[in-house]
């Protein structure tokens, strides 16, 4: 019994001595779980980057694509419903005997802080004066007539019954869809020598359906800039077209575009104003700027006409800086003639936009802003995420 107590004790003793973890070994391990954490924190850290990157792309991209669509319809839409249909596709302001073409360049130019100098009568030149010049990027302007205050259907808005003499005011078949200050043209199909004339609203009488254009009203003095201190005349008569001009329902006038710097990033804005100076406030109209697109930081724009008429009318472009100084594109690089365009109006308005993403990607390579057309790369590199987009664009409505 000793000896068998003995044993199971000493098997007890023997058995109970568990083994376990050194300090080296210990050490190891923790070495090893380091090494392990690290990379996997190593490899997120990079697919976060990754990520970001990818997402900054995307963003950038699609910017691009959705501001680039909106430029795309309201340059085709520029002339519709009158303005294209107008000799040289133009509407005439008669107080100041200057006249909107349906479709403006502004070269160089931030229409949003500067005046215009002075516009080009035909639409065999689309290019504007700005009073300070120097942006680097361009603007733009178009004229059409509002298809959302359609009257009667289609582009009808309203005809004239009947004109009152040498006064300042006419009547139409309705004057439902207008307001006061609203601008309107005077559109008189089958008169090919007749430009369309632009009127501003100063009064309307739904008893008799009068429409009013006095030179004074309530319209914060805009009104004397459009319009005469009696009706236009000659051929606008019975039957006649009068339809509002502009983009927008309320307050409808010119469309312009530009690129705000103002903001960082830099975004592309429109605002539709009938003020003939568009960097002018116009409280009485409300005038607010709508954002097209964030991180739009350059807007490059060159137009074409078959300058040779020759019969395929292919718009020759040079193949290098010198040759396109002097080819049938205008200002698609530095030093640029504009072409020579005759009785040919301009046929293709090429658009290029420049987007940036709003911070710096870590994996993206260090880049400047590229060059578009006249518009050289800029110098210094960052790593945002850029990318470019042009578009050549064939105006439907300016014949």
């Amino acid at each position: 019994m000793n000896r068998l107590t003995r044993s199971r004790t000493r098997g007890r003793k023997s058995g109970g001595r568990e083994a376990g973890l050194t300090l080296v070994e210990l050490m190891v391990s923790i070495l090893l779980a380091s090494i392990l954490s690290g990379g996997l924190f190593y490899l997120l850290s990079g697919q976060s980057k990754t990520y970001d990157q990818q997402f900054s792309t995307l963003t950038v991209q699609e910017n691009l694509w959705g501001a680039m669509e909106f430029i795309q319809r309201q340059i085709r839409l520029a002339g519709y419903g009158g303005a294209g249909s107008c000799p040289n596709g133009t509407i005439q302001i008669i107080p100041s005997g200057t006249v909107w073409p349906a479709f403006r360049h502004f070269n160089d130019c931030d229409i949003r802080s500067s005046t215009i100098s002075s516009c080009s009568a035909t639409t065999n030149n689309v290019d504007c004066t700005c009073s300070t010049v120097g942006f680097g990027s361009d603007s733009f302007a178009v004229v059409y007539a509002d298809p959302s205050q359609a009257l009667g259907g289609g582009l009808q808005a309203a005809r004239i019954t009947n004109q009152a003499g040498s006064s300042d005011n006419f009547f139409v078949t309705s004057i439902a869809g207008f307001n006061v200050c609203d601008l309107i043209m005077l559109w008189q199909p089958g008169a090919p020598s007749q430009p369309c004339t632009l009127l501003m609203i100063t009064g309307l009488n739904a008893s008799n359906n009068k429409i009013t254009h006095s030179p004074s009203g309530s319209c914060g003095g805009a009104e004397a800039l459009y319009n005469p201190a009696s009706f236009p005349g000659s051929p606008y008569s019975k039957g006649s077209l009068v339809a509002k001009v502009g983009g927008t329902a309320a307050g409808a006038g010119p469309r312009y575009f530009s690129i705000d710097r103002t903001v960082t990033p830099p975004r592309l804005v429109t605002w539709v104003t009938t003020n003939a100076n568009p960097s002018a406030s116009t409280a009485w109209q409300n005038e607010t700027f709508e954002v097209v697109a964030d991180g739009i930081e350059d807007m490059q724009i060159s137009w074409a006409c078959n300058a040779d008429a020759d019969t395929a009318g292919n718009l020759t472009e040079g193949a290098n800086a010198s040759a396109r100084q002097t080819d049938e594109w205008a200002h698609n690089t530095a030093s640029d003639t504009v072409p020579n365009c005759g009785t040919n109006k301009v046929a293709a308005i090429r658009v290029t936009l420049i987007a940036t993403s709003g911070q710096e990607s870590g994996n993206a390579v260090p880049n400047a802003r590229p060059g578009a057309e006249d518009n050289p790369a800029a110098g210094s590199k960052t790593r945002h995420v850029r990318a470019r987009l042009t578009s050549i664009i064939r105006p439907r409505n300016i014949r």
